[in-house]
C-alpha cells in the first residue's frame, strides 16, 4: 500500500518534467538498499526510498506507521500450540524481529507459510493458514488485529526513509522529498518524521 502510494505522488510530483527519470524497483528492502547505495555512491542515482531496517541509522526517515500482528476474522489463538506464523521470506527486515521477539518471551512458534510478497501473505492469512505482522497501511479490511491481550509481543514500527547520493541535492529532488512527505504521510495517515 505504502508504495502505491510512494510511486502514484512521485508520479504526481513529476508529472510534465521530461527530464526525470525514476527507477521503479520490486527489490526487496535489503537488495535495493545495497544496490542502491553502490548506484548512489556512483552518481548513478540521486535518491532511494526504502523501509529502512530497525537500528540504521543511514539515511533520513521520511514517515513511519505501527507494525501489528493480524490473523483473519476466525483466527483463534490455541493455548500450548506453537503459533502458525506467516511470513515474507528471508531476507525481510522484520522476519527475524518477529522471530526473535516471540523467541524473548518463550511464545513457541512455528513457519506456516513464506511468501515472496505481499499478495501472497495476504492470501495465506485471509485463508486462516496462520497470523502475521504487517505495516498498518498494508491491513485489509478483512483482517483482524491481535492485541497484547492475546500474549503476542509487540514489533514495534516500520520506516520508510530516503537515501542520498554523494551528489548535493538538486532543486528537484529537494522538491520531490517536500511533496513526499507532505502527501504521502496525509495519504496513509502516517506519522510524518521532522
Amino acid at each position: 500500500m505504502c508504495r502505491k502510494i510512494l510511486l502514484r505522488n512521485i508520479c504526481r510530483s513529476c508529472s510534465g518534467d521530461l527530464q526525470r527519470h525514476i527507477l521503479v524497483s520490486g527489490l526487496k528492502s535489503d537488495v535495493l538498499l545495497r544496490v542502491g547505495f553502490f548506484e548512489l555512491d556512483d552518481g548513478e542515482l540521486d535518491l532511494v526510498l526504502a523501509r529502512r531496517e530497525p537500528g540504521i541509522d543511514k539515511g533520513e526517515p521520511l514517515c513511519s506507521e505501527s507494525l501489528v500482528w493480524v490473523g483473519n476474522q476466525e483466527f483463534e489463538l490455541e493455548p500450548g500450540e506453537p503459533l502458525p506464523l506467516v511470513l515474507f521470506s528471508e531476507g525481510c527486515f522484520y522476519r527475524p524481529i518477529i522471530i526473535s521477539q516471540l523467541n524473548n518471551v518463550g511464545r513457541p512458534w512455528r513457519i506456516a507459510v513464506s511468501s515472496s510478497n505481499l499478495a501472497g501473505v495476504h492470501a495465506a492469512v485471509l485463508g486462516g493458514l496462520g497470523l502475521t505482522v504487517l505495516p498498518e497501511s498494508a491491513l485489509l479490511s478483512s483482517f483482524r488485529k491481535l492485541d497484547q491481550d492475546e500474549a503476542l509481543p509487540s514489533i514495534g514500527r516500520t520506516e520508510i526513509a530516503f537515501f542520498e547520493g554523494a551528489r548535493s541535492r538538486s532543486d528537484a529532488v529537494s522538491t520531490l522529498l517536500m511533496f513526499l512527505r507532505r502527501s504521502s504521510a496525509a495519504q496513509l495517515k502516517l506519522e510524518v518524521a521532522a
